[in-house]
């Protein structure tokens, strides 16, 4: 078998994309993620691996400290006399203002509301149940029967 040769011009072409194709397929020399740059000290070093972040700063007195676990807060003002003592489980809450005379006493369940005015007579006596009241209901009805639609 015979090999046909390419025109000047295909076998140029063809020697290009030849040549793209190859510098394509290898390994470039300067690999910029593998490289020097991101595997070098400024990435894995002192600057975040040091005393800034992993040191006093963040772990020491300021956080951990009496500031937030000591007296202010765990002591006497929250947790003693001023809340557990005679101001508000004594005599204040406990005493005659809330549970004596004043609720439970005459102005409330004696005589204004319980007596006369609304048990007796104006509104269950002789005015509503007696003979006036009934023989004047008995006029008007006569007076003004009620009419038949049918008549």
């Amino acid at each position: 078998m015979f090999r046909v040769r390419p025109p000047a011009i295909d076998r140029y072409l063809f020697a290009v994309l030849e040549t793209i194709t190859q510098f394509r397929l290898r390994k470039p020399s300067f690999n910029l993620f593998n490289s020097t740059l991101f595997n070098s000290t400024l990435f894995n070093s002192t600057l975040f691996n040091s005393t800034p972040f992993n040191s006093t700063l963040f772990n020491s007195t300021p956080f951990n400290s009496t500031p937030f676990n000591s007296t202010p807060f765990n002591s006497t003002p929250f947790n003693s006399t001023l809340f557990n003592s005679t101001l508000f489980n004594s005599t204040l809450f406990n005493s005659t203002p809330f549970n004596s005379t004043l609720f439970n006493s005459t102005p409330f369940n004696s005589t204004p509301f319980n007596s006369t005015p609304f048990n007796s007579t104006p509104f269950n006596s002789t005015l509503f149940n007696s003979t006036l009241f009934n023989s004047i209901l008995f006029i008007i009805y006569h007076i003004h029967p009620p009419q038949n639609p049918f008549d």
